[in-house]
């Protein structure tokens, strides 16, 4: 039974709208929510059956076991998912191996296996490793490129000859441009940092900083927090384990796709319904958090959460729910009485511009924002209330609204609801942020120590475009270069780590345009386990691993239950020709006179056992670490977890602001920030729509709802979807069949253009037309069209430049953010139409 069938009453999902009266005007069942009359789901394709399993022997790459013995039989191994798991969920999992290959993948079954319990159960793509590893299409030798870039024509050439090309370009290069002509792109297979630290031995290399997932908040929030908190929230377990948790209010969060684990946020939002606290979730479509649960979703139009939040605040203040004394003890810039003496006098507080007597000069009333959001001024005041009224709330936001072209100021904005009604700072509360994780330790997301960068230049990671095509040009006034004034070279040498970067870029065809031009960046290095949209503009291509086929230490990560390691003995083989980057790199280094200092003597498995140690000494100062096992324990037992006690962000803080001051200029919450103040009077912007305010306010951003036209009159945004990481296993047909790519639409908008379940549509802007199967359903908004990010591009870019494999990139602007200098992706202007 699919989601628009599941019988939910109309009115469960229309209340708390204003476009119920577009209900009734268009006289449709629905608008959004569910309803039994929504057009049927078209049936899937058949399955792929799994190929008979062989006599004798190991599989070839690409076969699959079709289980028919008992999986006790096998040996199993503990390994782990894709590598950083899903952003900040990392799970260990079982892998039965017979002959050499995967036959069957299992999750953890250490520890308690209640409802309540910490277990780390995998979800579909963890599951699915078997394939992953197992499949057909992974990359088997080094090769070159032999066609123009992007043309995706290659022939097999010697690891030897891949290793000398390497070396003798990089030489060139730092000869020729310097070190800051170098790059390395962020990786998604594996973030062991062997490329980084090769570079770093060759004195050094332009970094990216921020990254695709939440660059806007991660940057702004430690102007008002500092860096600890910053952009990090209190574990999700806040919700329920021993707290008077009684409502849970989420803006763009969605943990049932997001943190699908068994040892994630999905688990503590059932947790937290199941000990009875209310859900509410802001969000443009109904997202799979809500599923089950109609009446907790609340509508409200993409882009626009800090005008839902600035009203709120309004009632908040108006009526009385704000103790602006325990407020102001915290915090610099809630009104005037707290106000640093550079804006003293001004009514620059955030208090003056929710009341219309500063800035802008308008209230930021429930009927201001009502037009903005969609949301009835009626409604606003009753989720004012609720918060206000709330024992103890968790406020949270997923990282989707910050994707917006105003993100930073939406995060912040977000941020203030919490704190102005005291919901911060105790058990079962939050900062406003993302629900945090507890992480092991040992290799957090990497494997071995990077070393010193003597270039000491960053840029965005998402601002590398326009660093290859332009980066001559960057300053740190205008395009927010980072320990220098200027870049002072284009980029004209690329490493990319196992990262299908372009397919990731807003404005998938200018990307095509800048990478494909040899004049631009001369020398291209990927290594990956599959020919991606990306490595097809590779001059050397070389064939990657996993972290399940090399001896690795893992730090796992749950959503606040447990703490946890893992060894990894590199149980599988390396298929044909495929090696550890490691390797590859010591031999570049060997090449060029410093493999003493890469190496440092140390073996890949040195290296894991290196870093273990080095956090042991710790055990006696961080009590949840103070039962990690030595590196012979650990070599031996593989797992090891521990249960943490429950904490909340910045207890500390609150309880004695004197005592444990935060590391802002003023040691307290800085919802005014002369810092952001003095940067945007000092920076340059290009579009009269950017700008850095120093307190949380509402902007619409470059290319909002505003920007709609006649010609692009819908809006579109896009979320993560459920059966890939980003791009990562896109390529896995039983994934694609089980979440098909689909384009998220209201009936009011399919009926108007003759768009039936199913269909087939064009989705278009200025920027590139994608062609992708429709589904009609009122989960979405009116007005409003979105899907799921990552798809693999199929575009002809000789031919008709169509894409084909649903990639939303190939619509989004590339407009970075004013402060952080990343990705508004989820601003975008569009139409649609049936073919």
């Amino acid at each position: 039974m699919t989601d628009e069938k599941r019988g939910f009453t109309r009115r469960a999902f229309v209340k708390g709208s204003s476009l119920a009266a577009l209900a009734a005007a268009a006289g449709t069942s629905a608008l959004y929510g569910c309803s039994k009359q929504d057009a049927p789901t078209p049936e899937a394709p058949e399955p792929v059956e799994a190929q008979a399993d062989p006599a004798d022997g190991a599989l070839e790459l690409g076969d699959s076991y079709a289980i028919s013995h008992s999986a006790d039989q096998d040996e199993w191994h503990w390994g782990t998912c894709k590598s950083d798991g899903c952003g900040q969920t990392i799970c260990p999992l079982r892998y039965h191996v017979k002959d050499g290959a995967i036959t069957l993948v299992e999750p953890d079954n250490t520890g308690d296996d209640s409802f309540e319990g910490y277990q780390a159960r995998g979800c579909l793509r963890g599951r699915s490793m078997r394939q992953w590893h197992n499949h057909p299409d992974r990359l088997k030798y080094p090769m070159k490129r032999v066609g123009p870039r992007g043309s995706g024509q290659f022939e097999q050439i010697s690891w030897e000859e891949a290793v000398q090309t390497i070396a003798e370009k990089l030489k060139y290069t730092i000869d020729t441009y310097g070190n800051a002509a170098i790059h390395s792109g962020v990786t998604a297979i594996r973030n062991d940092q062997a490329v980084e630290r090769l570079l770093n031995c060759l004195g050094g290399f332009t970094y990216g900083y921020g990254d695709d997932s939440h660059g806007q908040m991660a940057r702004v929030m430690p102007y008002m927090y500092g860096s600890n908190p910053g952009p990090n929230g209190s574990s999700f377990t806040n919700t329920w384990k021993g707290t008077d948790c009684d409502l849970v209010m989420m803006f763009g969060n969605n943990p049932q796709t997001t943190r699908m684990g068994g040892a994630s946020a999905n688990h503590d939002l059932a947790l937290a319904r199941e000990h009875g606290a209310e859900v509410v979730i802001v969000d443009y479509w109904m997202n799979d958090s809500c599923v089950g649960h109609p009446e907790q979703w609340q509508p409200i139009r993409s882009g626009t959460d800090a005008a839902l939040a600035s009203a709120m605040a309004y009632v908040l203040i108006t009526e009385g729910f704000v103790d602006e004394e325990w407020v102001n003890t915290y915090v610099v810039g809630y009104d005037e009485s707290t106000m640093p003496e550079s804006a003293q006098g001004q009514n620059k507080s955030y208090k003056d511009y929710i009341l219309g007597t500063g800035y802008d000069m308008v209230p930021k009333t429930p009927e201001w924002a009502a037009p903005i959001t969609l949301i009835p001024a009626e409604r606003i005041v009753e989720l004012a209330h609720k918060l206000g009224n709330a024992k103890c709330a968790f406020v949270s936001q997923g990282w989707g609204p910050q994707r917006h072209t105003n993100g930073e100021s939406t995060c912040r904005a977000i941020a203030m609801l919490p704190l102005i009604t005291g919901n911060i700072g105790r058990l079962g509360t939050n900062t406003g942020m993302r629900d945090g994780v507890t992480v092991g330790m040992a290799n957090p997301f990497t494997t071995i120590p990077g070393g010193v960068n003597n270039v000491g230049i960053g840029i965005s990671c998402i601002s590398l475009m326009d660093a290859i095509d332009h980066g001559r040009d960057f300053t740190a006034t205008h395009d927010g270069v980072e320990g220098a004034d200027a870049l002072g070279t284009d980029i004209k040498f690329l490493f990319l780590d196992g990262t299908n970067l372009a397919n990731q870029r807003g404005d998938l065809r200018r990307t095509h345009e800048i990478l494909k031009d040899e004049s631009k960046c001369e020398f291209i290095v990927a290594q990956d386990m599959f020919m991606t949209f990306t490595t097809n503009y590779a001059d050397i291509l070389l064939p990657g691993i996993t972290r399940n086929e090399c001896d690795s230490v893992i730090a796992l990560a749950t959503s606040g239950e447990s703490i946890g390691q893992l060894y990894i003995d590199g149980f599988l083989k390396p298929p044909f020709e495929a090696r550890n980057n490691y390797d590859w790199c010591t031999e570049i280094a060997d090449i060029l006179g410093v493999k003493e200092a890469y190496t440092e003597g140390r073996t890949w498995k040195e290296w894991q056992q290196f870093q273990w140690e080095s956090i042991l000494p710790y055990k006696d100062f961080l009590p949840d670490i103070k039962d990690m096992p030595t590196w012979e324990q650990i070599e031996k037992d593989h797992l090891w977890k521990a249960e943490v006690p429950l904490v909340a962000k910045m207890t500390d803080y609150f309880a004695d602001p004197e005592a444990a001051p935060l590391d802002t200029p003023s040691g307290k919450i800085e919802v005014y920030s002369e810092r952001l103040a003095e940067l945007n009077d000092t920076w340059e912007f290009d579009n009269e729509a950017d700008f850095i305010s120093p307190i949380p306010v509402y902007t619409p951003g470059v290319e909002s709802y505003e920007e709609l036209t006649d010609e692009y009159p819908l809006y579109l945004s896009g979320w993560h979807p459920r059966g890939r990481f980003h791009s990562t296993f896109d390529n896995l047909e039983n994934l694609r069949q089980a979440t098909r790519q689909q384009l998220f639409i209201n009936p009011v908008d399919a009926d108007s253009r003759g768009i039936k379940n199913g269909d087939m549509v064009s989705v278009k802007n200025s920027r590139g037309e994608v062609h992708v199967e429709a589904r009609v359903t009122p989960r979405i908004i009116p007005g409003q069209v979105g899907m799921p990010e990552g798809a693999w591009a199929q575009i002809d870019f000789d031919g008709d430049g169509i894409d084909r494999g649903g990639n939303i990139n190939v619509l989004c602007n590339s407009h970075p953010s004013p402060l952080a200098k990343h990705n508004g992706n989820n601003s975008c202007i569009c139409q649609v139409t049936k073919l």
